[in-house]
Parts: structure tokens; sequence; C-alpha cells
């Protein structure tokens, strides 16, 4: 993965990520960007073998807005689909040949053009675009190439210098890029009249096996099995994943998820890069004799989301015991407890109404402080890593407060967003969860944690900008005789990453949970349930 860092003039405004997979042979691209408290955005190109955009999907968050758009090429045509607002249009465009795609804030299909042309395209040439933001056609122009020396990370170099210019309709943007001349790798991109750049700071190369394959070996040593667990009025789906290595009954893990619309994998249904965190938890324990038992909770994915609050979470969980017990693989004597995030503090919450009682409780990630400041540490903090302005830092202190004194003081499943809060970016994204972020309110998960009997293992991730570390120190404080396990690059999705904690927030194709995770994980479970 490349990571570049976006400056609009001398300040810094963000970070976008691109990397490539090869999917059944194939090519994709996928790039992250964020710009904090403005735009949050994923997407995925797929290229056919010649390197010409086949299909694109695009996920993101604008100011609280979300929005998806989706091209696919059939033919001599273009098939767009925007989703807004719960809204979908469609819309098709004549195509008579293969056509590049460029995106308005990332560097994938610009990255993927280049590369076709072999890094060094021809001075005054003219190649057909389509911008699917814009949802028009237009072109890209080269109006110079040639090789220059510049000083990029303090060092001279030889560098391709490129002058372009992208007309769209009316509108033409000049463009200038820096090439690595020896893999046509972009270095830099600039738009000089908006002021922008976005300047390549590191290179992530991927790991030597695969996580397809890794998981396929794991495969050998487990079974999985689907289970639906009536709870209330709907249906639980759920997957126990059981050790084959000899006969049970076996020690069992129960996950509760964080709290991002996270299926029983740990993927979101918006993600366009999708890992599996629990899963490959789940395969990792399972390699090491405990099964583990993970669904799918209350959340959008499930359509019934508004039906979410910590009481009806602790329920949930509560029918995911008494159906596990049931289970003739599993030792009802030997049940932990696990949550990660948000998962942990419902963890915490409903842990003395869960029969038969866990004899462990794990919290990966979890809160220490009350809900309303681990919110405004999650919004503060992107700005907080690049530097803003202690204005910039205020005023998104000042939406936070806005949209939680709205939240808190609202009634019903969801929030209503009328007059400023129309405006207000954190407010339309959590106004979905209003219902379950006021039943969390009164929650302090530092008191709860003092409260509980049974052995506890706090297991904090030092780039983890959601839940930092002064929250796993809380939790330790409040229990003195807890365990506490701190993993210095792993991030908020268990991930281990080598890059610093704004860039390691992105998730990238393969992606793997620290490794060193489920071994201690299992070392601490064996150890309390002989």
């Amino acid at each position: 993965m490349a990571i570049y860092d976006i400056r609009v003039g001398d300040a810094p405004a963000g970070i976008s990520g691109v990397s490539w997979a090869a999917p059944n042979g194939s090519q994709m691209a996928s790039a992250s960007t964020e710009l904090p408290g403005v735009l949050v955005q994923h997407d995925r190109l797929w290229l056919d073998i010649q390197g010409w955009p086949l299909r694109y999907h695009l996920g993101a968050n604008v100011q609280g807005h979300s929005i998806q758009i989706d091209v696919k090429r059939i033919r001599s045509e273009l098939i767009e689909t925007v989703t807004l607002g719960g809204q979908k249009h469609t819309q098709r465009f004549a195509s008579p040949g293969p056509v590049d795609f460029i995106d308005n804030n990332s560097l994938d299909g610009l990255q993927a053009l280049l590369d076709r042309l072999h890094g060094s395209p021809k001075p005054g040439s003219e190649l057909k675009v389509f911008v699917p933001q814009a949802q028009r056609f237009g072109t890209l122009h080269f109006d110079t190439v040639h090789n220059v020396h510049k000083t990029l990370d303090h060092t001279s170099r030889t560098i391709r210098s490129i002058h372009s210019r992208l007309s769209v309709g009316d509108h033409s943007v000049p463009l200038t890029l820096w090439l690595d001349p020896t893999d046509g790798r972009l270095l830099r991109f600039a738009q000089p009249q908006r002021q922008v750049t976005m300047t390549l700071r590191k290179v992530v190369q991927p790991a030597v096996t695969s996580l397809a394959e890794t998981l396929k070996q794991q495969q050998r040593c487990l079974t999985a099995r689907r289970l639906t667990v009536p709870t209330g009025s709907v249906d639980l789906i759920a997957e126990l994943t059981l050790p084959q290595q000899s006969a049970g009954p076996w020690p069992a893990v129960v996950l509760v998820a964080d709290s991002d619309d996270l299926n029983l994998d740990g993927d979101n249904a918006s993600m366009t890069v999708s890992n599996g965190i629990y899963k490959q938890l789940a395969y990792a324990l399972a390699c090491h004799g405990i099964a583990v038992l993970r669904y799918n909770p209350r959340s959008p994915s499930g359509g019934w989301w508004e039906a979410a609050t910590v009481g009806t979470k602790a329920k949930d969980l509560a029918s995911l015991f008494s159906s596990l017990v049931r289970q003739p693989d599993i030792d009802p004597q030997r049940l932990i407890l696990a949550g990660h995030a948000e998962g942990g503090l419902i963890a915490l919450y409903a842990l003395t109404g869960l029969e038969p009682q866990p004899v462990g409780l794990l919290l990966l990630e979890t809160p220490g402080k009350p809900l309303a400041e681990v919110l405004t540490d999650q919004w503060l903090a992107p700005a907080r890593a690049l530097g803003a302005a202690a204005a910039q830092i205020k005023a998104l202190r000042q939406t936070s407060e806005q949209a939680l004194t709205a939240i808190y003081d609202s009634h019903g499943r969801q929030l209503t967003l009328n007059g400023t809060l129309a405006a207000n970016p954190l407010a339309r994204l959590l106004a979905p969860q209003a219902g379950l972020l006021r039943s969390e309110r009164s929650l302090d998960p530092a008191r709860l944690a003092a409260a509980v009997k049974v052995p506890m293992l706090i297991v904090q991730g030092g780039k983890d900008l959601r839940v930092s570390r002064d929250n796993g120190r809380l939790l330790k404080q409040a229990n003195s005789s807890a365990w506490q396990i701190d993993f210095a690059d792993m991030t908020d999705t268990l991930v281990s990453s080598p890059l610093p904690p704004l860039s390691a927030r992105f998730s990238l194709p393969g992606d793997r949970i620290e490794p060193a995770l489920a071994p201690a994980l299992a070392r601490w479970i064996q150890r309390h349930t002989p």
C-alpha cells in the first residue's frame, strides 16, 4: 500500500492510501481517503487484463451524508448507480470503447491509467476519462513529460514530471504529477489552482502468505456450524467454530461485536475491504483447541437496528449463552465472554445476567471512559493526529457537544435532524443510533469493571485512535486484579500495522489480525479453563 499525505496550502488536510490485489487472477485497486470532519471514502476499481476499468465501487460519508456509487462497463456502455439518502438513481452512458475512471479524491484510477501507459504518456496525447462523482465524461490531456531532478524526502533524485489538464464540461483543472521513472509509482499529485497536494509518505509491502491461504490452512483444524438462535421476536444468525484435533467438550468464547454494523465475520456491509477479523480470530483460536461463537448483532445490516438498545443486546447475549450450553461439543463450565470495543461495554453490562456464568471476561480495545467522552475523543482524534490548529479542534468539539446533547435530549429510536442539526456531520452520522446511544449514556465502564468477580483480561492496541490507551489504563485501575496486554502496533480493527496510527486506520485487502493476539488469548483462556 502507498500512503499519501494531503495538504491544502501549507496545512495538513488528511491522508489517502492506494493498494493493489489480484483476486482470481484479475487486477483490483483500492483506495481510502480521509479528510477529518469532512470526508471518509473507500473505493475499489476492478481492471481487465489490459488495465482498463471494468467496475468501480465507492462508499463514502461526506459530512455525515452517506453515498454509494457503482459503475459497470457492459459492452458499449457504462451503467452508473448512485445511492444517496436511501434513494437509487441509475444512468446509462454510451461508451464505444474502454475508458479510464478518474476519482475526485483518490489516486487509484490515475495510477491504473499511468500503469497501463507504463508510466510514460506521450506529450500532446489525450485520453477519454469518466468521472463517477460528476457522472460525466472528460478528457485528460498530457502537455509535457520529462525527467527532472527534484528534492523529495530531503533527497535529490530523478523523477518523471508530467504536466496535464483534466477537462470535464466547461471546467479544466491543471494537474502536476511526479512519478518514479523506475516503476511508474505516483510520488506526488498536485492541483496548483486549489493548492492541493498528495505526497507519497510510505510504501508498505504485502505479506508473503495471503490471508486466503492462511484461512484455508486453518480450516483443516476446525469445523464450523451455523446456528439460528431465537431471541424475542427475531432470530440471531450465529456460527460456532469448533476444534477437531480431538473429541470435546471444548471451552468456548462468545464474541460480542463492535457497534459499526459488523456481521459475524467482522465485516461491514458498506466496507470495500472485507478481511473477516472475527473469522480470523475464531479460526486461530479453534486451532488452539478453543471454540468460538460469533453472531450477527442487531444492526443496520440486519434490518432491525432501531430495536437495538443495551438492554436488548444483553437479552440477545443471554439467549446465545442458553443456546450454546445445549451444544454437545461445548463444556458449559468453561465459557468465556469476550467483547470488542463497544461489544466490551455490552459484555460488562450483561455479565451478571448470563446463565451459566462465564468463568472469564476478555475486553478487546474496550472503552474505559463514559460513552460521551469516547465519542468525542474519536471525533477529535484524526484532526489531532494531523496536528490541527486549536481553533479547528475547538470547532470539532463544539460539533460533538451539539450532536451528543441533541441525542441525549431526543426521544424515539432515531434523532430527527432539524434546524442546525441538519448541518452537523456527527449528528447525521449518529442519528440512526440515537436510541442505542441514549441507553448506554449512564454506563460507566470503569465502575462496571470494578464489579467484575471473574478473571478479566484487558487487551489494548497502541495504534487505536477510537479507543485510546488511557481507556485500558482506566479499566485496569478499576480492577487491579485484571490482567492486561498491550500490542504496540494493533489498531482498532485488531490488525497489526507498521503505519502511523492515522494511516493504520485504513482497512487494506489481506489485513491480518495482530499475530500475537490469538496465541496470547489462547494461553490466558487455557489457564482459566483447565
